[in-house]
C-alpha cells in the first residue's frame, strides 16, 4: 500500500540539550539559569518596527525585552542556545540578526496563548520550534505572518514562563544540526558534513547490509566546515547499480543524461518518492517480503515478518502494521506475567482472579485420608478405611473452605490483534514505555546503518482519532545512512499524491525525483526521536507504532 498523502513535507529536527545542566559542582535548574539571563529592565526588541509588521497589531511586542551582556551571554551558553525567551523576556548571546529576533518573538507570543511546552522547557524540533521558525523566515522575507502566529485572546504576561530555546550550531555555512560527536553537521534537507570516518565506516556497514549490500554510496562531494575542531567534508548519495536490481527505473534516472519523472536530469541523485521503495533501496531490499522487524525478548534480538488477522482494517495490513503486530502479540504474555510488572497490569483486562476452591478441596481430601487412616487404626477400633474415608470428607470440607479464601492471578493471552493493542493501552504510560524500552520499539527504536525507521499508523487501537485538514498516512519508512554517537542520519523521501503522479504519466509508487532528505534524529531524548517527530506531525494520527527494520541476509 502507499500512503494516503497529498502533501510532502520533511520534519527537521535540531540538537537537544539536557534539561538539568551541571554547574560547577550543583545542579541548576534550566528556568534557574534563564532566570539569570534575564534580569533588569533590558532593552526594545531589536528589529522592532519589522516584526511588528508582519505579527500584525493583535500581537503587540511593545513589552518584550531583550537582554544581551555578559549574563545573557552566560545563561545561553548553559543552555547551549542562540537565544531563548521566557515570559516577555528574551536573551541573546549576542545582538540578533533579524530571523533570530523574530524566532523568539514568536515564542513569547506562543506562550501568551498558552502553546508553550507542558514541562515548562520545549523540545528542539518540536511544533513550537518549527512554527517560530516559519514565522522567522516569514518576517525576513517581508511577509505577513499572521496566519502562523496563535489565534484568540492571549493571557497577560507573569506566571510560570516556558524557557524555549533555539539549540543551534552557527557555522561558517549558517544554522546546521550537528551531531552528538561534532562529527556530522546537516544543513537543511540535501547539505550533510561528516568526517572522513564516519563516511568510510558507514558504506562498509551499508555493502554489508542484506544479501547484496545497500544500493546507496557515500560520496565526498567537496567543500568542508568546522566544527569543534573536527574537519567534516561535503557528503552526497550515490545510487549503485547493480545486477538483477529492483531498482532499475532510479538506475535509468541516475546515468548519464536521464531524467527523473519531472524531466530533471541534473542535480542531486534521483531516488524513489515512495518511502518503502526509498528505503528498501538504503537496506538493499529487493521487495518480496525480504525484510523483517528487530525486536528484543530480554535483551536478544528477534526477527519476524509479522501476523495479521480478521480484526485487521484493510488499510491498515500492510508490511509496516503487520510487523508491529508480532511485536506486541509475541512479547506482550510473557510481559504483564512479571513479578516486576505487577503494578502495570489491570483485573479484567491482563488477567482475572481465580478462586482455588476445587485445589483446596482435593488436597484437603488426600491430607485428610491420610490423617483419617492413621487415627483410625488407633481410636476405638474405627480401622484404617473408614477412617480415611472419614477424614477425607472432612478434609475435603476443610480444603474447600480455606481454598475458597486463597485467589490468583490467571493471566490472559491475546487471542487477537485487538486484545493485544488493547492490553498494551492499558498498562498506562509508564507500562508502555517500559515495554517499548525493553522491545527496542517507538520512543526506543534505533535502526543500525543498512536498516531502517518504520512508522505504523495504528487506526485500529482505542481511541486512535485522525486531525482534521491532516491527511493520514498508513506508514512511513526512513533509511540509516550514517551515525553520529546516539544521532541516527537517514535518507527519505515522501510520496507525491496519485493526482500528481498521473498528471506526469506515472503510477504513484513509481515516481522518481531529487528532493529526498537527510535528516538527523536522536535516540536518548525523546523529543528528537524519529517517533516523535512523525508522531508531532499529525500525518500518523494520534497511535503510531515504530519499529526497525532489517533486510534479511
Amino acid at each position: 500500500m502507499t500512503p494516503k498523502v497529498s502533501e510532502r513535507g520533511a520534519m527537521p529536527s535540531l540538537q537537544g540539550m539536557p534539561r538539568f545542566l551541571g554547574i560547577g559542582s550543583a545542579r541548576q535548574s534550566a528556568n534557574d539559569v534563564a532566570r539569570d539571563g534575564t534580569q533588569g529592565p533590558g532593552r526594545a526588541l531589536p528589529h522592532g518596527e519589522r516584526i511588528q509588521h508582519s505579527f500584525g497589531s493583535r500581537h503587540d511586542l511593545s513589552s518584550v525585552r531583550m537582554h544581551v551582556g555578559r549574563k545573557s551571554t552566560e545563561a545561553c551558553d548553559r543552555l547551549g542556545a542562540a537565544a531563548f525567551a521566557t515570559g516577555s523576556a528574551i536573551a541573546f548571546r549576542s545582538d540578533p540578526d533579524l530571523w533570530l529576533a523574530a524566532h523568539e518573538a514568536a515564542h513569547v507570543i506562543q506562550q501568551r496563548h498558552g502553546e508553550g511546552p507542558p514541562a515548562g522547557l520545549d523540545s528542539p524540533g518540536d511544533r513550537h520550534e518549527r512554527a517560530a521558525s516559519a514565522v522567522a523566515d516569514r518576517v525576513v522575507a517581508g511577509k505577513s505572518a499572521k496566519d502562523l502566529l496563535p489565534r484568540g485572546e492571549g493571557r497577560a504576561p507573569g506566571g510560570a514562563a516556558a524557557v524555549q530555546r533555539y539549540t543551534i550550531e552557527t557555522l561558517g555555512a549558517g544554522r546546521a544540526q550537528v551531531g552528538e560527536t561534532k562529527q556530522t553537521a546537516l544543513f537543511g534537507s540535501q547539505t550533510l558534513y561528516a568526517t572522513s570516518g564516519l563516511i568510510s565506516g558507514a558504506n562498509s556497514k551499508l555493502q554489508a547490509a542484506g544479501k547484496h549490500g545497500s544500493y546507496i554510496e557515500l560520496k565526498a562531494a567537496g567543500g568542508s566546515v568546522n566544527v569543534d575542531g573536527n574537519a567534516l567534508t561535503g557528503v552526497q548519495p550515490e545510487f549503485l547499480a547493480k545486477p538483477g536490481s529492483p531498482h532499475s527505473g532510479v538506475e535509468k534516472a541516475n546515468a548519464p543524461g536521464g531524467m527523473d519523472t519531472e524531466g530533471t536530469a541534473n542535480g542531486p541523485m534521483a531516488l524513489w518518492t515512495d518511502c518503502g521503495r526509498s528505503s528498501a533501496a538504503v537496506t538493499g531490499s529487493s521487495g518480496g517480503g525480504d525484510r523483517s522487524v528487530v525486536y528484543f525478548d530480554n535483551g536478544v534480538a528477534k526477527l519476524g515478518k509479522g501476523v495479521d488477522d480478521s480484526t485487521v482494517s484493510d488499510w491498515l495490513k500492510g508490511e509496516p502494521n503487520q510487523m508491529a503486530n508480532q511485536v506486541y502479540m509475541d512479547l506482550l504474555p510473557r510481559f504483564i506475567e512479571r513479578s516486576d510488572n505487577a503494578a502495570f497490569v489491570v483485573e479484567g483486562v491482563h488477567y482475572d482472579m481465580k478462586s482455588n476452591t476445587a485445589t483446596g478441596a482435593l488436597a484437603g481430601a488426600a491430607v485428610g485420608a491420610g490423617l483419617g487412616a492413621l487415627i483410625g487404626s488407633f481410636v476405638g477400633g474405627l480401622g484404617a478405611a473408614p477412617g480415611a474415608v472419614i477424614g477425607g470428607v472432612a478434609g475435603a470440607i476443610g480444603g474447600a473452605i480455606i481454598g475458597s479464601q486463597a485467589r490468583s492471578k490467571a493471566f490472559r493471552k491475546p487471542a487477537t490483534i485487538a486484545e493485544a493493542k488493547a492490553m498494551y493501552l492499558a498498562l498506562g504510560s509508564a507500562g508502555m514505555d517500559k515495554f517499548d524500552k525493553e522491545a527496542g520499539i517507538n520512543f526506543h527504536a534505533n535502526p543500525e546503518i543498512g536498516e531502517s525507521y518504520s512508522m505504523a499508523t495504528e487506526g485500529d487501537m482505542p481511541g486512535f482519532k485522525s486531525y482534521p485538514g491532516v491527511d493520514t498516512w498508513n506508514y512511513h519508512w526512513a533509511g540509516v545512512v550514517m551515525k553520529d554517537g546516539s544521532d541516527n542520519i537517514t535518507l527519505e523521501n515522501y510520496a507525491v499524491t496519485e493526482k500528481y503522479a498521473a498528471s506526469k504519466g506515472v503510477d504513484q509508487y513509481d515516481f522518481i525525483d531529487r528532493q529526498w532528505n537527510f535528516a538527523m534524529y536522536g535516540t536518548v531524548d525523546k523529543s528528537q526521536t524519529f517517533h516523535q517527530e512523525h508522531l508531532a506531525s499529525k500525518t500518523h494520527g494520534s497511535h503510531a507504532t515504530s519499529i526497525a527494520v532489517r533486510t534479511d541476509q
